[in-house]
């Protein structure tokens, strides 16, 4: 525990083809990434390859939670909690990344963070293809840093 309180912890993800580490803090009002997982290509590699997508779904408790909803309200979802962070591929990609370092690679590879995000897409779309079933009326994506208050209109409309 640092001297204001947070607590600290580092998680090493060891795959065949090398290893991925995480540090995060937690104090009592969240959880930050104080080293993210992805520093390079090499680690985006690693991590798109090895992040294991589920092979179903179960949406018994959702249903249990509809069910006591009725028709007072929207059930809704931000990813059926498998998402790197939210469920926009932008957002995973800072979530993964750190914000500045993915608008930056933006800027200096577009390529590749066209091909990095279509990754991170086409892993999304598999999983909400699962959802079929599932009693949610609504799936939210985006978040903080996939708004044009974070990156260029020009970006944003991108």
């Amino acid at each position: 525990m640092d001297p204001s309180g947070a607590k600290s912890a580092t998680y090493n993800f060891k795959t065949p083809d090398g290893e991925l580490q995480l540090k995060q803090s937690a104090n009592e009002y969240t959880i930050f990434d104080t080293e993210h997982l992805i520093k390079n290509k090499e680690d985006f590699e690693i991590f798109a390859k090895y992040w294991a997508l589920p092979v179903r779904i179960d949406y018994s408790p959702v249903a249990k939670d509809k069910e006591r909803l009725g028709d007072k309200g929207i059930m809704r979802t931000y990813g059926i909690n498998y998402f790197y962070g939210q469920i926009s591929p932008w957002q995973s990609l800072c979530f993964l990344m750190g914000t500045e370092k993915t608008i930056m690679a933006a800027i200096d590879d577009p390529q590749w963070i066209h091909y990095a995000l279509d990754i991170l897409l086409k892993k999304a779309l598999k999983v909400i293809g699962m959802s079929e079933g599932c009693p949610i009326d609504l799936i939210e994506i985006g978040g903080g840093a996939a708004s044009n208050t974070v990156i260029s209109p020009a970006m944003f409309e991108e």
